[in-house]
């Protein structure tokens, strides 16, 4: 199968879309198939393909949109060449283009929304929301209603998704995500931690790992971590990027709560040194506002890390029913219980909350199981549009 995965931006600076794309076509290159992804990036962007054929099509004048005037050109060429299309996210120019591309080729096509119908976004941002309603109508709302499948990571995400915009008739669908676990020694990858970092060594370790946004609830781990840790013998990782005016208020933040000692900001880390700091972390915290499917919460499983989460981060359900960690609400109160559930655990109880957190990984978010069920998907499309157009 000659699949094109088409997204807006292949930036690891941009979230968890680009992480979930590259993972789902590796596995898919492994079980024999082609794959091609198509970005609105700029040809000269520093951004990696991993080894997988990337085709930045070029900037958009409109640098969040991505209108981009020769990209529907670019992009029928490449229908051509493929026989099944996944188009990723919204709200950009992309998936516009796609429909009306796709649709004039009379092929099929899925979407993932990737979290962004959450009904967070309409609370918080009620003006961003106003503008969104507004190109719903004529923009957004064809490209969902139209796909063969809108597929969505989980039950809390299908469910939410139905609350924020209307009209709504989509064709659901669930396939979980899921990564590739490096294979990596985790004793010596943990020790390349402490080289790294020796004024770590003896510490109790607290890790976050994503962008420093609001949605994250950074502001609320701060002042429960202060709350409950400070002058103890813990210190929080916070590893991610983030715009500066915000990470700048965090940091004032963490020397206004006297835990600036506590904290080592760490900053975007990829590849073997981001899989060390999980390997070196006692625990995974994440009190986010709005979380999709969460990709650092399975990595963080994928290492045997029990996870300390909010129930906004849509794969809670999973986390709490396999044992591998704490489910609280995403307040300053919830934050403080996570906290203080792992602090008061006892060894045995850390022991089996590890041995879990790996178990779920190998049981329900292998990047594996998630490439095949697309590809399911995707052949069962195939075969129905073909028999539609030799009825035509």
């Amino acid at each position: 199968m000659k699949i094109l995965h088409i997204l807006r931006s292949s930036n690891p600076k941009g979230g968890g879309v680009w992480e979930a794309v590259r993972q789902l076509s590796h596995a898919q290159v492994q079980a024999g198939h082609e794959i091609t992804i198509i970005t609105l990036d700029d040809p000269a962007s520093p951004y990696e393909s991993s080894g997988l054929r990337l085709i930045k099509a070029g900037v958009g004048l409109s640098h969040k949109y991505g209108y981009h005037p020769k990209f529907k050109a670019v992009l029928a060429e490449l229908v051509a060449q493929h026989d099944s299309f996944v188009v990723h996210g919204l709200w950009q120019y992309h998936g516009y283009a796609a429909r009306q591309v796709l649709r004039s080729a009379r092929q099929p096509y899925v979407i993932y929304p990737h979290g962004m119908l959450d009904p967070w976004f309409k609370r918080n941002y009620p003006f961003k929301h106003l503008k969104k309603l507004f190109y719903w109508f004529w923009g957004e709302y064809p490209v969902l209603r139209d796909a063969a499948q809108v597929i969505f990571t989980s039950e809390e995400e299908r469910k939410a998704s139905r609350n924020s915009f209307r009209p709504y008739k989509v064709n659901e669908v669930i396939i979980p995500l899921g990564l590739k676990c490096p294979n990596l020694d985790p004793i010596n990858t943990r020790n390349r931690f402490f080289t790294d970092h020796p004024e770590t060594v003896g510490k109790k370790l607290l890790l976050f790992l994503g962008r420093l946004h609001e949605k994250k609830g950074c502001d609320l781990l701060l002042h429960a971590f202060a709350r409950n840790c400070r002058g103890t013998d813990w210190t929080l990782l916070m590893v991610g990027p983030g715009l500066e005016d915000y990470s700048q208020k965090l940091r004032v933040l963490a020397v206004s709560l006297g835990i600036e000692k506590q904290i080592l900001w760490l900053g975007m880390l990829m590849g073997e040194p981001k899989w060390a700091t999980f390997h070196a972390a006692d625990a995974f915290i994440l009190p986010s506002h709005q979380e999709n499917f969460a990709i650092a919460v399975v990595e963080a499983l994928s290492c045997g890390v029990p996870v300390l989460i909010s129930n906004k981060v849509n794969i809670w359900r999973e986390i709490q029913d396999g044992g591998a960690g704490f489910v609280e609400e995403d307040t300053l109160e919830g934050t403080e219980r996570l906290i203080q559930a792992w602090q008061q655990a006892d060894v045995p109880t850390r022991e089996t909350l590890k041995q879990k957190a790996r178990s779920l990984y190998l049981e329900r978010f292998q990047v594996e199981t998630a490439a095949a069920s697309l590809v399911n998907l995707l052949t069962g499309n195939m075969a129905r549009n073909s028999s539609k157009n030799r009825v035509r």
